[in-house]
């Protein structure tokens, strides 16, 4: 009996302790859950700035390709987050698609929208309407020529 009174005291010097942990574990993992980037849940959350060689800036995300059925050669496409337009990536200028609901295209570059947010905006949890305006605005601008950059007023 002597034993089961000892490990009884032991047990209540430890209880407050355990509940502790306890607690801490139960909030941690109750938390906010976990981002893949700063941008999910908003329109541009996979979207990259596109341009061509004449200069015209897309915002577009990759779309799903069913390469087999609609008639297009192994290629991609994406999707206009703003316009909703569809683009197909062209290899050559020989690669266009047969589809009328997409629109052939050669993107000179591809960039990740991640490369226009400020160091503000990539420690936020969320983004207002005007911020993902901010960040598209910024994204646009920025490939646009020198001479047209400086006519443009904020």
């Amino acid at each position: 009996m002597k034993n089961l009174k000892y490990f009884g005291k032991g047990l209540k010097k430890l209880t407050p302790f355990v509940l502790a942990g306890t607690i801490m574990a139960t909030m941690v993992a109750c938390g906010k859950e976990e981002k893949d980037n700063v941008l999910d849940g908003t329109i541009l959350e996979n979207t990259v700035v596109a341009t061509t060689d004449d200069g015209n800036v897309y915002l577009v995300e990759e779309t799903i390709n069913n390469r087999t059925s609609n008639g297009c050669k192994d290629s991609f496409h994406y999707k206009d987050v703003i316009s909703g337009n569809y683009y197909h990536l062209m290899e050559d200028e020989n690669d266009k698609c047969p589809l009328g609901s997409y629109i052939n295209v050669d993107f000179e570059t591809m960039e990740p929208i991640s490369l226009y947010l400020t160091k503000e905006e990539l420690l936020k949890d969320d983004f207002t309407e005007e911020e993902i305006v901010d960040i598209i605005d910024r994204a646009v601008i920025s490939q646009q020529p020198e001479e047209i950059q400086k006519t443009k007023v904020k």
